[in-house]
């Protein structure tokens, strides 16, 4: 199955409100504006559930001495999933920032093999995601991280959306309905329900892939 394009998602969106095709998503003022919906359905679509698409597993090598390490390529909506270093077959155990805190301002520094991880601040000019371990590693180690990355918001054309198209175009066309508040809220109220129906059903369908993650929700 071919996926669609932001522009593909644009008309999609356009042919449903009986409007003109766009040759391109900054073709005039309502068009970027339909983009603008397209953009908002996404995000709120990738922040409803951890989709398979959008998950990976992200790199971190240990220096010795060092607790605070950076996760490559996410961004502050990124979720992490689980955190494990392969070579000595171990799943490290999340704690809060709190809990750190204690352990490095109660405790004399301890360092070895990490047995735990808090999720850190995110960095300031990039929003990348940070961790801090603990035990302070005591040498390099390879370090995995699953993590859920949404993708960056959509500029071009030819870019192709990751999560399920269909979503988000149901989701803009839903915006779009509210914008011109045409019919008294009956079409909306109506395209909601389609919308809410359609989300629900293609998450049940990833979650039977993923049997212990159930839980899901409108961000």
């Amino acid at each position: 199955m071919v996926m669609a394009t932001y522009l593909d998602c644009i008309n999609g969106v356009l042919r449903r409100l009986r409007e003109t095709e766009a040759a391109s998503p900054i073709d005039n003022a309502y068009v970027k504006l339909i983009g603008d919906f397209v953009n908002e359905a996404k995000r709120e679509i990738e922040d409803a559930w951890s989709w398979s698409v959008l998950r990976t597993t992200k790199t971190i090598t240990t220096v010795s001495g060092t607790q605070n390490y950076q996760i490559p390529d996410t961004n502050p909506r990124s979720k992490i999933l689980i955190v494990y270093i392969p070579s000595v077959y171990r799943d490290l155990t999340q704690v809060s920032q709190d809990q750190m805190h204690m352990w490095n301002n109660t405790q004399a520094q301890s360092s070895g093999t990490p047995q735990n991880f808090a999720v850190g601040n995110s960095v300031s000019s990039t929003g990348v995601l940070t961790v801090d371990l603990w035990p302070v590693p005591a040498s390099a180690l390879t370090v995995k991280v699953d993590c859920v990355v949404p993708q960056p918001g959509l500029e071009t054309a030819s870019t192709t959306v990751y999560v399920p198209s269909e979503l988000v175009i149901q989701g803009a066309y839903l915006r779009a309905i509210n914008e011109r508040g045409e019919d008294g809220g009956r079409l909306s109220e109506q395209q909601g329900e389609l919308y809410r129906k359609a989300v629900a059903s293609y998450i049940a369908i990833e979650a039977e892939r993923y049997k212990d993650e159930t839980t899901w929700e409108w961000v």
